[in-house]
């Protein structure tokens, strides 16, 4: 299969979870020089929606989709939201991302490009968790970047992919993080 499903058999999803994709995943690496030594570097910005969250998104709107759901909320101050958007898009569920006010203009432009309901919320970021929060205690599907159990896995594909480019497990990897997901899923 390609990208992230070829490892889907680790992926935790129902058997009758459909494979929703957009080519994320088996992004190049690209090899530079750093501070005298030979790096390779994981291009995760060619993932559909440019954010390695794509690998998450993937698997958490099969997921929805394996449970029937056509409508999700998700909280995000911009990568994970429009990502989500794009999936949620291609399986034609409609979705509703709480943003704080201050996200980025680009990163809230692609999320209602994507066709997904953009929600801004005053305050900090915790209000627009909270607004998410209210909407799934609602009875709205809460497809969380940071709660599904499905985001790990996806992520894990970037590991998986980095051995099988390199032949081996790296000496070190350095990432960039967040909220921290991405590196849990590297580690699992």
């Amino acid at each position: 299969a390609p990208g992230i499903w070829r490892y889907a058999h680790v992926f935790g999803l129902p058997e009758n979870a459909p494979v929703i994709s957009l080519g994320e995943g088996n992004t190049p690496l690209i090899w530079g020089e750093l501070c005298g030594r030979q790096v390779a570097l994981k291009c995760e910005h060619l993932n559909p929606s440019g954010s390695f969250k794509d690998r998450g998104s993937a698997l958490i709107i099969s997921f929805l989709c394996s449970r029937g759901v056509q409508e999700a909320v998700e909280d995000s101050s911009g990568n994970a939201g429009a990502s989500l958007a794009a999936y949620a898009a291609r399986a034609g569920i409609h979705a509703r991302v709480f943003v704080p006010e201050s996200a980025s203009g680009p990163k809230r432009t692609q999320i209602q490009a994507y066709g997904a309901e953009l929600a801004p919320i005053m305050g900090p970021r915790s209000n627009a968790a909270e607004a998410v929060r209210i909407a799934a205690d609602s009875g709205a599907a809460y497809a969380s970047h940071a709660y599904l159990p499905f985001n790990l896995p996806g992520y894990a594909t970037a590991a998986y992919e980095i051995v099988s480019q390199l032949g081996t497990a790296p000496g070190s990897v350095i990432v960039p993080v967040g909220q921290g997901g991405f590196i849990l899923g590297l580690l699992r």
